[in-house]
Parts: structure tokens; C-alpha cells; sequence
């Protein structure tokens, strides 16, 4: 009876998970592929080249990738301050680095528009240097790197812990130096953590939509992201642009984890 009870649970609990998978994944995303291809492959591909779908693709990467080449050594850097070194102040700024994860990712963002904007403090000294910050690139980058930060360091700092300090203090008994051990130490055994790091950071910095959304201005053909493309389109009514651009952003997505899942196979950092 108790087998019977056991192999029931089970069942359900198989049940439950497909329709779960079935309802928010599998049934909503093969509809929207069959909405994209259904006009048919060149009507997919001239709405995938328009200019304004073509700047937004080009503003998701570079937003992309430029927060990554900031979060990802900036992230690093700061779990081993935290874990490794003891200062007045460590633990407050061990809580503030969760801010982005409390704070809704569009008060970041007025955060940083308030302070970078044409008349914000730091915005009214920058723009008589020609140096625009918000309604740009750079502020872009600065609110996806504000949201995507917290996510390396709370993949490497647990880790760094588990870890402890004696490869490292034997590497430092045999004479290297700090970054010597860095490199050859620390960084290969945080290989697992900064990977899924940086697959949480792609993932959020690829479908950022409210922070990038206030501090870009929204732009159209300027400063449009794939996420906001997708929505101006929607709320248009040009519903072919709006699933070919929702193709696209899978596509990277998919595309941005296989490349991580190879590095995560690679034996070397």
C-alpha cells in the first residue's frame, strides 16, 4: 500500500511538472516561433533587417557584452575583498551589494539619471565636455552593470568560502606573488561559480527592459534594445516585427548559454 501511495505521489508530481512545462514554456514559445515563420522565411528576414531592429540587435550586444567585460573583473575582484579581507565597513557593504536584488531595477536607473543627467549633479559638469552619459551607450551599460553586478559576486563569494585560503597560503609559501596566485590558484577553482556567474549576468543584461528603458530614453533606431524594440512593436500593432524580434533574443540566449556550456566542458579557465 505504502509503494502504491509512493508510486501515486510520484506520478502526480511528474504530472504536475509537465503541464507546468507544457503551459509556460513549451506551448507559448512554439507558438511564438509558428507566429514568426508563418508569413514565411523572407518575410522573417526583412523584418530581422530593418534599420531599427538591425540598431536595436547592435545595442543588446554591446550592452551585453561591455557590462560582462566590466561586471565580470569587477565582481571577482570585490567576492575576494569581501571574503578574504577584513576592513571597518565590510559588512555593510557585504548588505549594499544586494541593493539591486531589493530596489527595483528602475529606481537604479532614475538613480543614476538623477545624478548623470543633463540636470543632475555630475550630468550639469559632463555635458559642457561633450560627455553624454544618460540618453546614451554609457548609462545603458552603467544600469545593466548596476543590476547584473550583484549576480558574480553572489556566485563567487560563497564559493571563495568554501574554499578556504590553503591553496593560496601554500602558493604565497613558495614565493608568488598576489596575482600570481590569483591566476594560477584562485581563478581556476572559481571556474564553476564565475561561469554561472556570468550566465545569470548575460541573461539579466539580455532581457534588462525597465532600467534601460528610463535611462535610454527609448529612442527608436538610437537607443533601443532588443526587449524594448519588442515592446514599442507590440504595443503598435506590428506584430511580425514583434516575433521576429523575440526569435532573435531567444536565438542569442540560446546561442550565449551552448558557448558557456562550452567553456564550463574546457578542463582550462
Amino acid at each position: 500500500m505504502k509503494k502504491k501511495s509512493k508510486n501515486l505521489i510520484k506520478f502526480l508530481l511528474i504530472v504536475i511538472t509537465l503541464v507546468y512545462l507544457f503551459v509556460l514554456l513549451i506551448f507559448p514559445n512554439f507558438y511564438l516561433l509558428w507566429e514568426a515563420f508563418k508569413p514565411g522565411l523572407k518575410t522573417f528576414y526583412l523584418s530581422s533587417t530593418t534599420h531599427y531592429a538591425l540598431c536595436a540587435l547592435r545595442n543588446t550586444g554591446l550592452v551585453v557584452s561591455l557590462s560582462l567585460l566590466i561586471t565580470l573583473p569587477l565582481g571577482i575582484l570585490t567576492s575576494i575583498t569581501l571574503v578574504r579581507d577584513k576592513f571597518f565597513g565590510r559588512k555593510f557593504l557585504n548588505g549594499l551589494v544586494d541593493l539591486p536584488f531589493a530596489a527595483p531595477a528602475a529606481i537604479g536607473a532614475f538613480a543614476l539619471m538623477s545624478t548623470y543627467g543633463p540636470r543632475g549633479l555630475l550630468g550639469a559638469l559632463l555635458d559642457p565636455l561633450g560627455i553624454k552619459i544618460v540618453f546614451a551607450l554609457p548609462g545603458m551599460i552603467l544600469a545593466t552593470v548596476f543590476v547584473t553586478l550583484p549576480f558574480i559576486i553572489r556566485e563567487v563569494g560563497p564559493l571563495l568560502e568554501e574554499l578556504g585560503r590553503e591553496a593560496e597560503d601554500a602558493a604565497r609559501t613558495l614565493g608568488a606573488s598576489r596575482w600570481q596566485t590569483l591566476r594560477w590558484v584562485t581563478l581556476p577553482s572559481l571556474k564553476e561559480g564565475i561561469i554561472d556567474g556570468i550566465s545569470l549576468s548575460f541573461s539579466r543584461a539580455l532581457g534588462e527592459f525597465g532600467a534601460i528603458l528610463i535611462i535610454s530614453g527609448n529612442i527608436s533606431g538610437v537607443t533601443q534594445t532588443m526587449p524594448i524594440y519588442i515592446y514599442d512593436a507590440y504595443i503598435d500593432f506590428h506584430m511580425e516585427e514583434a516575433y521576429t524580434g523575440a526569435v532573435v533574443l531567444i536565438a542569442l540566449s540560446l546561442a550565449g548559454r551552448f558557448l558557456l556550456e562550452l567553456w564550463r566542458k574546457n578542463k582550462k579557465i
